[in-house]
């Protein structure tokens, strides 16, 4: 069966309905999470912090960018955790908005990826929704995830 490790900020989130049917068919779960959303029985639930320190005077519109790299670089110390005892998965399904799988590639290079992209549509959409430049820059993280990740899902444009 495969190993499946889920990554997201209010885990189990939108993936609690995955759950029990993975963990039913004998697939090995585990999670990294800042903060538990819910119950998930029978899934290895790591906490992380966002790595470094609070920004000192950044540029006001890059504040959610040094965040995101912040919440990534703490993801990837628990996975590097994760990978020590032994639980390399063969799956990672997450969602890239909070900056959580930015350097997932790093550490586990062979897991194959599905990324929930939400908002991640054309810029001019984005533009649409978010016409404030700092609300667009905010989902900026989301741009370097597709081309890393083995798919990204998004819904159909709202």
């Amino acid at each position: 069966m495969a190993r499946i490790l889920f990554v997201h900020n209010t885990f189990p989130g939108r993936f609690e309905f995955l759950l029990a049917p993975l963990r039913k068919a004998g697939h090995s779960l585990a999670a990294i999470a800042p903060v538990q959303q819910g119950e998930a029985p029978g899934v290895d639930v790591r906490r992380y912090a966002p790595a470094g320190r609070g920004p000192g005077q950044p540029f006001p519109l890059s504040l959610r960018a040094e965040l995101d790299t912040r919440r990534g670089a703490g993801v990837a110390q628990v996975a590097q955790q994760l990978r020590s005892e032994g639980f390399v998965p063969d799956l990672i399904i997450g969602h890239p908005g909070w900056g959580e799988t930015l350097f997932l590639r790093e550490v586990f290079p062979d897991a194959r990826q599905l990324l929930i992209g939400e908002f991640y549509y054309r810029t001019r959409f984005l533009r649409e929704v978010f016409p404030d430049a700092r609300q667009l820059l905010n989902r900026g993280v989301l741009l370097p995830h597709p081309g890393r990740a083995g798919r990204c899902w998004t819904a159909p444009r709202p």
